[in-house]
Protein backbone atom coordinates (compact mmCIF):
# COMPACT_ATOMS: atom_id res chain seq x y z
CA UNK A 1 0.00 0.00 0.00
CA UNK A 2 2.80 2.57 0.93
CA UNK A 3 4.37 1.30 -2.60
CA UNK A 4 1.20 2.37 -4.25
CA UNK A 5 0.86 5.84 -2.64
CA UNK A 6 4.10 7.12 -3.13
CA UNK A 7 4.52 6.18 -6.80
CA UNK A 8 0.92 7.93 -6.69
CA UNK A 9 2.48 10.96 -5.33
CA UNK A 10 6.14 11.05 -7.31
CA UNK A 11 4.33 10.53 -10.42
CA UNK A 12 2.15 13.85 -9.39
CA UNK A 13 5.26 15.15 -8.70
CA UNK A 14 6.78 14.40 -11.99
CA UNK A 15 3.98 15.65 -14.09
CA UNK A 16 3.25 18.70 -12.08
CA UNK A 17 7.03 19.52 -12.26
CA UNK A 18 7.22 21.50 -15.41
CA UNK A 19 4.15 23.84 -15.02
CA UNK A 20 5.43 24.57 -11.50
CA UNK A 21 9.45 25.81 -13.47
CA UNK A 22 6.73 27.71 -15.80
CA UNK A 23 4.75 29.08 -13.50
CA UNK A 24 7.20 30.10 -10.61
CA UNK A 25 9.65 31.14 -13.50
CA UNK A 26 6.99 33.80 -15.31
CA UNK A 27 5.70 34.99 -12.20
CA UNK A 28 9.19 36.07 -10.93
CA UNK A 29 10.33 37.47 -14.32
CA UNK A 30 7.09 39.28 -14.22
CA UNK A 31 7.70 40.36 -10.73
CA UNK A 32 11.37 41.50 -11.74
CA UNK A 33 10.23 43.42 -14.93
CA UNK A 34 7.14 45.25 -13.05
CA UNK A 35 9.56 46.34 -9.81
CA UNK A 36 12.00 47.52 -11.78
CA UNK A 37 9.84 49.99 -13.92
CA UNK A 38 7.85 51.09 -10.89
CA UNK A 39 10.56 51.16 -8.40
CA UNK A 40 13.98 49.81 -9.54
CA UNK A 41 16.75 48.02 -8.39
CA UNK A 42 15.36 47.34 -4.92
CA UNK A 43 14.75 44.80 -2.53
CA UNK A 44 12.23 42.94 -4.43
CA UNK A 45 13.56 43.43 -8.02
CA UNK A 46 16.52 41.23 -6.80
CA UNK A 47 14.49 39.07 -4.61
CA UNK A 48 12.00 38.12 -7.69
CA UNK A 49 15.45 38.09 -10.40
CA UNK A 50 17.22 36.14 -8.22
CA UNK A 51 14.25 33.44 -7.79
CA UNK A 52 13.48 33.43 -11.04
CA UNK A 53 17.20 32.32 -11.87
CA UNK A 54 17.69 29.48 -9.23
CA UNK A 55 14.05 28.54 -10.71
CA UNK A 56 15.42 28.60 -14.21
CA UNK A 57 18.18 26.45 -13.25
CA UNK A 58 16.64 23.90 -11.26
CA UNK A 59 14.57 23.11 -13.19
CA UNK A 60 16.92 22.57 -16.09
CA UNK A 61 18.54 20.40 -13.36
CA UNK A 62 15.27 18.59 -12.82
CA UNK A 63 14.76 17.98 -16.03
CA UNK A 64 18.21 16.62 -17.31
CA UNK A 65 19.07 14.79 -14.09
CA UNK A 66 16.06 12.81 -14.29
CA UNK A 67 15.15 13.17 -10.48
CA UNK A 68 12.11 16.23 -11.01
CA UNK A 69 10.63 15.18 -7.75
CA UNK A 70 13.40 16.60 -5.72
CA UNK A 71 14.13 19.74 -7.79
CA UNK A 72 10.51 20.77 -7.19
CA UNK A 73 10.39 19.87 -3.34
CA UNK A 74 13.89 22.49 -3.94
CA UNK A 75 11.94 24.85 -5.73
CA UNK A 76 8.63 24.80 -3.18
CA UNK A 77 10.86 25.04 -0.42
CA UNK A 78 12.21 28.17 -2.10
CA UNK A 79 9.35 30.06 -2.82
CA UNK A 80 7.51 29.17 0.57
CA UNK A 81 10.18 29.65 3.22
CA UNK A 82 11.84 32.33 1.69
CA UNK A 83 10.20 34.14 -1.27
CA UNK A 84 6.69 34.43 -0.35
CA UNK A 85 7.36 35.15 3.38
CA UNK A 86 9.71 38.10 1.72
CA UNK A 87 6.82 39.37 -0.57
CA UNK A 88 4.37 39.54 1.92
CA UNK A 89 7.12 41.26 4.39
CA UNK A 90 6.78 44.06 1.41
CA UNK A 91 3.84 43.73 0.06
CA UNK A 92 1.31 42.98 2.57
CA UNK A 93 -2.03 40.98 2.37
CA UNK A 94 -1.81 40.54 -1.24
CA UNK A 95 0.34 38.19 -1.19
CA UNK A 96 -1.75 36.12 0.77
CA UNK A 97 -3.24 34.02 -2.13
CA UNK A 98 0.49 32.72 -2.60
CA UNK A 99 0.48 31.45 0.83
CA UNK A 100 -2.28 29.64 -0.02
CA UNK A 101 -0.68 28.43 -3.09
CA UNK A 102 2.68 27.32 -1.43
CA UNK A 103 0.62 25.19 1.11
CA UNK A 104 -0.96 23.14 -1.67
CA UNK A 105 2.39 23.23 -3.26
CA UNK A 106 4.08 21.82 -0.10
CA UNK A 107 0.81 18.63 0.25
CA UNK A 108 1.98 17.73 -3.50
CA UNK A 109 5.68 17.90 -4.11
CA UNK A 110 7.59 17.35 -0.76
CA UNK A 111 8.31 13.97 0.25
CA UNK A 112 5.53 12.44 1.93
CA UNK A 113 7.56 10.73 5.04
CA UNK A 114 8.09 14.23 6.72
CA UNK A 115 4.85 16.02 5.26
CA UNK A 116 3.74 17.11 8.55
CA UNK A 117 7.07 18.29 9.70
CA UNK A 118 6.79 20.43 6.04
CA UNK A 119 3.43 21.81 6.64
CA UNK A 120 3.73 22.84 10.19
CA UNK A 121 7.08 24.56 9.41
CA UNK A 122 5.72 26.53 6.19
CA UNK A 123 2.37 27.57 8.43
CA UNK A 124 5.00 28.75 11.28
CA UNK A 125 7.20 30.77 9.03
CA UNK A 126 4.08 32.38 7.43
CA UNK A 127 2.28 33.11 10.70
CA UNK A 128 5.67 34.58 12.15
CA UNK A 129 5.89 36.71 8.76
CA UNK A 130 1.96 37.88 9.33
CA UNK A 131 2.22 38.63 13.05
CA UNK A 132 5.13 41.08 12.41
CA UNK A 133 3.63 42.88 9.93
CA UNK A 134 0.50 42.85 12.10
CA UNK A 135 0.27 46.95 12.10
CA UNK A 136 1.19 47.19 8.00
CA UNK A 137 -1.02 45.19 6.68
CA UNK A 138 -0.12 46.75 3.33
CA UNK A 139 3.24 46.26 3.10
CA UNK A 140 6.37 48.72 3.01
CA UNK A 141 5.45 49.91 -0.31
CA UNK A 142 3.36 52.84 -0.72
CA UNK A 143 0.47 52.50 -3.88
CA UNK A 144 -2.65 53.43 -4.91
CA UNK A 145 -5.71 52.35 -4.79
CA UNK A 146 -5.31 50.96 -8.53
CA UNK A 147 -1.78 49.62 -8.10
CA UNK A 148 -2.94 47.95 -5.22
CA UNK A 149 -6.01 46.55 -7.06
CA UNK A 150 -3.62 45.11 -9.90
CA UNK A 151 -1.14 43.48 -7.17
CA UNK A 152 -4.38 41.86 -6.37
CA UNK A 153 -5.39 41.08 -9.29
CA UNK A 154 -1.62 38.89 -10.30
CA UNK A 155 -1.86 37.41 -7.26
CA UNK A 156 -5.22 36.17 -7.50
CA UNK A 157 -4.47 34.92 -11.08
CA UNK A 158 -1.25 33.15 -10.11
CA UNK A 159 -2.27 31.42 -7.24
CA UNK A 160 -5.46 30.38 -8.90
CA UNK A 161 -3.58 29.19 -12.22
CA UNK A 162 -1.15 27.15 -10.55
CA UNK A 163 -3.14 25.79 -7.31
CA UNK A 164 -6.19 24.55 -10.83
CA UNK A 165 -2.99 22.36 -12.15
CA UNK A 166 -1.85 20.72 -9.48
CA UNK A 167 -5.48 19.50 -8.86
CA UNK A 168 -6.20 19.13 -12.44
CA UNK A 169 -3.17 16.80 -12.45
CA UNK A 170 -4.72 14.87 -9.11
CA UNK A 171 -7.47 14.09 -10.56
CA UNK A 172 -6.80 13.05 -13.73
CA UNK A 173 -4.04 10.84 -11.90
CA UNK A 174 -6.48 9.81 -9.70
CA UNK A 175 -9.01 8.84 -12.44
CA UNK A 176 -6.17 6.59 -14.10
CA UNK A 177 -5.14 4.98 -10.97
CA UNK A 178 -9.12 3.75 -10.44
CA UNK A 179 -9.01 2.98 -13.62
CA UNK A 180 -6.22 0.80 -13.67
CA UNK A 181 -7.20 -0.74 -10.04
CA UNK A 182 -10.30 -1.64 -11.49
CA UNK A 183 -8.42 -3.40 -14.55
CA UNK A 184 -6.05 -5.14 -11.80
CA UNK A 185 -9.22 -5.98 -10.08
CA UNK A 186 -10.62 -7.96 -13.13
CA UNK A 187 -7.68 -9.52 -13.89
CA UNK A 188 -7.03 -11.21 -9.90
CA UNK A 189 -10.98 -12.21 -10.71
CA UNK A 190 -10.00 -13.77 -13.67
CA UNK A 191 -7.34 -15.32 -12.61
CA UNK A 192 -8.75 -16.38 -8.94
CA UNK A 193 -11.82 -18.12 -11.02
CA UNK A 194 -11.18 -19.27 -14.01
CA UNK A 195 -8.57 -22.11 -15.47
CA UNK A 196 -5.24 -20.46 -16.65
CA UNK A 197 -4.80 -23.21 -19.56
CA UNK A 198 -8.37 -23.58 -21.00
CA UNK A 199 -9.96 -20.16 -19.66
CA UNK A 200 -12.95 -22.47 -17.97
CA UNK A 201 -14.43 -21.76 -14.47
CA UNK A 202 -12.37 -23.40 -12.06
CA UNK A 203 -13.05 -25.90 -9.41
CA UNK A 204 -12.62 -23.13 -6.61
CA UNK A 205 -15.18 -20.99 -8.97
CA UNK A 206 -17.71 -24.41 -9.30
CA UNK A 207 -18.22 -24.99 -5.92
CA UNK A 208 -19.15 -21.56 -4.66
CA UNK A 209 -21.46 -21.28 -7.86
CA UNK A 210 -23.46 -24.65 -7.24
CA UNK A 211 -23.28 -23.75 -3.50
CA UNK A 212 -25.73 -20.28 -4.13
CA UNK A 213 -27.32 -22.51 -6.73
CA UNK A 214 -28.14 -25.00 -3.95
CA UNK A 215 -29.26 -22.34 -1.28
CA UNK A 216 -31.42 -19.87 -3.68
CA UNK A 217 -33.06 -22.34 -6.36
CA UNK A 218 -35.85 -24.93 -5.69
CA UNK A 219 -36.15 -26.52 -9.12
CA UNK A 220 -33.72 -29.67 -9.83
CA UNK A 221 -30.57 -29.06 -11.76
CA UNK A 222 -27.87 -31.35 -13.71
CA UNK A 223 -24.31 -31.96 -13.72
CA UNK A 224 -22.45 -33.99 -15.42
CA UNK A 225 -19.05 -34.81 -15.08
CA UNK A 226 -16.79 -36.12 -18.03
CA UNK A 227 -13.23 -37.52 -18.41
CA UNK A 228 -11.14 -37.43 -21.47
CA UNK A 229 -10.84 -41.40 -22.41
CA UNK A 230 -6.83 -42.68 -22.08
CA UNK A 231 -5.42 -39.27 -21.75
CA UNK A 232 -2.28 -40.13 -20.66
CA UNK A 233 -1.90 -42.34 -23.82
CA UNK A 234 -2.44 -39.09 -25.87
CA UNK A 235 0.22 -37.13 -23.72
CA UNK A 236 2.63 -40.13 -23.88
CA UNK A 237 2.10 -40.79 -27.93
CA UNK A 238 2.26 -36.95 -29.12
CA UNK A 239 3.41 -34.84 -26.18
CA UNK A 240 1.81 -32.41 -23.82
CA UNK A 241 1.90 -29.76 -26.18
CA UNK A 242 -0.89 -31.45 -28.05
CA UNK A 243 -2.87 -32.72 -24.96
CA UNK A 244 -2.97 -29.19 -23.64
CA UNK A 245 -4.41 -28.49 -27.83
CA UNK A 246 -6.95 -31.50 -27.16
CA UNK A 247 -7.74 -30.04 -23.27
CA UNK A 248 -8.27 -26.05 -24.46
CA UNK A 249 -10.40 -27.48 -27.72
CA UNK A 250 -13.03 -30.04 -25.86
CA UNK A 251 -13.27 -26.65 -23.24
CA UNK A 252 -14.36 -24.39 -26.46
CA UNK A 253 -16.89 -27.01 -27.49
CA UNK A 254 -18.01 -27.30 -24.02
CA UNK A 255 -18.47 -23.92 -23.90
CA UNK A 256 -20.09 -23.16 -27.10
CA UNK A 257 -22.68 -25.90 -26.32
CA UNK A 258 -23.22 -24.69 -22.37
CA UNK A 259 -23.71 -21.01 -23.05
CA UNK A 260 -27.18 -20.17 -21.88
CA UNK A 261 -27.74 -23.22 -20.24
CA UNK A 262 -25.72 -23.07 -17.49
CA UNK A 263 -21.71 -22.90 -16.99
CA UNK A 264 -18.84 -25.07 -17.84
CA UNK A 265 -15.59 -25.91 -15.16
CA UNK A 266 -12.46 -27.51 -15.33
CA UNK A 267 -13.20 -30.10 -12.21
CA UNK A 268 -9.15 -30.94 -12.43
CA UNK A 269 -6.55 -32.90 -14.66
CA UNK A 270 -8.76 -33.94 -17.42
CA UNK A 271 -12.00 -33.93 -16.00
CA UNK A 272 -14.29 -31.51 -16.67
CA UNK A 273 -18.14 -30.57 -15.04
CA UNK A 274 -20.88 -28.99 -16.95
CA UNK A 275 -23.62 -27.61 -15.23
CA UNK A 276 -27.59 -27.35 -16.91
CA UNK A 277 -29.18 -25.18 -14.67
CA UNK A 278 -33.12 -25.79 -17.03
CA UNK A 279 -32.75 -29.56 -15.21
CA UNK A 280 -33.52 -31.22 -18.96
CA UNK A 281 -32.16 -34.49 -18.83
CA UNK A 282 -32.58 -35.28 -22.33
CA UNK A 283 -31.12 -31.86 -23.34
CA UNK A 284 -28.37 -32.44 -21.53
CA UNK A 285 -27.39 -36.00 -23.10
CA UNK A 286 -27.84 -33.91 -26.88
CA UNK A 287 -25.51 -31.23 -25.56
CA UNK A 288 -23.11 -33.59 -24.57
CA UNK A 289 -23.41 -36.11 -27.96
CA UNK A 290 -22.68 -32.71 -29.80
CA UNK A 291 -19.36 -32.25 -27.42
CA UNK A 292 -18.75 -35.94 -28.54
CA UNK A 293 -19.15 -36.11 -31.90
CA UNK A 294 -17.00 -32.35 -32.22
CA UNK A 295 -13.95 -33.80 -30.06
CA UNK A 296 -14.08 -36.99 -32.06
CA UNK A 297 -13.83 -34.87 -35.40
CA UNK A 298 -10.80 -32.85 -34.33
CA UNK A 299 -8.87 -35.99 -33.18
CA UNK A 300 -9.57 -37.56 -36.50
CA UNK A 301 -8.59 -33.98 -38.14
CA UNK A 302 -5.60 -33.34 -36.16
CA UNK A 303 -4.15 -36.71 -35.41
CA UNK A 304 -6.09 -39.35 -37.88
CA UNK A 305 -7.68 -40.67 -34.53
CA UNK A 306 -10.68 -40.45 -32.47
CA UNK A 307 -10.51 -38.66 -29.20
CA UNK A 308 -13.41 -39.33 -26.64
CA UNK A 309 -14.52 -38.71 -23.44
CA UNK A 310 -16.59 -40.82 -20.34
CA UNK A 311 -19.11 -39.21 -18.74
CA UNK A 312 -21.87 -39.32 -15.50
CA UNK A 313 -24.69 -37.21 -15.57
CA UNK A 314 -26.75 -36.90 -11.96
CA UNK A 315 -29.03 -34.48 -11.24
CA UNK A 316 -29.56 -32.27 -8.01
CA UNK A 317 -32.62 -33.16 -6.02
CA UNK A 318 -34.04 -31.32 -2.70
CA UNK A 319 -32.24 -31.11 0.08
CA UNK A 320 -28.84 -33.26 -1.42
CA UNK A 321 -25.65 -31.81 -0.16
CA UNK A 322 -23.14 -30.89 -2.86
CA UNK A 323 -20.47 -33.44 -1.75
CA UNK A 324 -23.36 -36.39 -2.45
CA UNK A 325 -23.66 -34.83 -5.51
CA UNK A 326 -20.40 -34.44 -6.65
CA UNK A 327 -19.86 -38.46 -5.67
CA UNK A 328 -23.02 -39.80 -7.75
CA UNK A 329 -21.81 -37.83 -10.73
CA UNK A 330 -18.75 -39.50 -9.83
CA UNK A 331 -20.03 -43.10 -9.84
CA UNK A 332 -21.42 -42.56 -12.87
CA UNK A 333 -18.47 -41.47 -14.70
CA UNK A 334 -16.84 -44.52 -12.83
CA UNK A 335 -19.39 -47.12 -14.29
CA UNK A 336 -18.90 -45.23 -17.64
CA UNK A 337 -15.13 -45.79 -17.69
CA UNK A 338 -15.82 -49.57 -16.77
CA UNK A 339 -18.19 -50.28 -19.17
CA UNK A 340 -15.99 -49.79 -22.19
CA UNK A 341 -15.34 -45.91 -22.10
CA UNK A 342 -16.82 -43.46 -25.02
CA UNK A 343 -20.35 -43.07 -23.35
CA UNK A 344 -22.52 -41.32 -20.73
CA UNK A 345 -24.34 -42.96 -18.17
CA UNK A 346 -27.17 -41.07 -16.36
Amino acid sequence: MEYFEESFFVDVREKMFRPLVITGGIANLCGFICNIFLYGMTGPSVVCGLCFLTIVLIGITGCTGGRADLAGAGIVLIISWFEFPFLYYVYGSTILPYFVMAMVAVAVFLPRRHLWFYFAATLLIDSTVVLVCRERVYGIVTRGADSLALAILCSLVIASFSVFCVLKALIERYESQKTDILEMGKKLEQAANHDGLTGLYNRRYLVRYLTELIRHTEKEFLISLIDIDDFKHLNDTYGHAYGDQVLTELAGFMQEEIEGKGIASRFGGEEFLLVFEDGDVSGAFESLCRIQERLKAFGQESKGQEITFSGGVESHREEMPLDKLFTAVDEKLYQAKNSGKRQIIG
